[in-house]
């Protein structure tokens, strides 16, 4: 098992703790630091909506390092999740671009750049070189449970209605996973 990091000593002793090896690579501008086809399997979660430049570039070197048949685990968050929904109709954005903006000024380091649906990630891939093989929608909270909803007695109610349709309607979760595999060209 191996890790890339664009900063891994910011997390070496987690490191040394669980003896992983972690190479140092910033994704969007170098190729990373694997040979051709080295890996049956390629991890790559909360990441896409970070990337800045092209994200192409860096799925198309996923692409390159996996073995023929190999999978990418992709997770990202769903722009189309229930809560962001009603967060557009209300003139919201999915974030604060003045907070994202301020944490370039103070860390370097900028939260979700984008978001997508889980039609654009699945078109992504495929223009990549992949096949998707499933696509599954998760939800890691429960709406009822935020604290601003629990603050408030009367958005418990709202609270629960959410909880409830993401419980039916799952394409409106927060959290989308698809699996690929790299296409084998003959």
């Amino acid at each position: 098992v191996w890790g890339i990091d664009i900063d891994p000593n910011i997390l070496s002793e987690f490191q040394i703790k669980y003896r992983l090896r972690v190479k140092k690579c910033n994704i969007e501008k170098e190729r990373i630091p694997f040979k051709d086809e080295t890996f049956d399997l390629v991890v790559f979660t909360e990441i896409l909506e970070h990337l800045g430049n092209n994200p192409l570039g860096v799925l198309k070197e996923i692409h390159r390092i996996l073995k023929p048949k190999g999978l990418i685990f992709l997770s990202t968050p769903n722009i189309y999740t229930l809560h962001k929904i009603i967060m557009y109709i209300f003139g919201r954005s999915f974030n604060n671009a003045l907070e994202e903006l301020r944490k370039v000024e103070s860390t370097g380091y900028t939260g979700h750049i984008r978001e997508y649906s889980n039609m654009e990630v699945k078109m992504i891939l495929e223009d990549c070189g992949y096949k998707i093989k499933t696509t599954y929608f998760r939800k890691y909270n429960n709406y009822f449970l935020v604290p601003l909803i629990v603050q408030k007695t009367p958005l418990i109610i709202i609270g629960l209605i959410l909880e409830l349709l993401t419980n039916f309607i799952v394409f409106l979760r927060p959290t989308q996973i698809v699996i690929a595999e790299k296409k084998v060209y003959k």
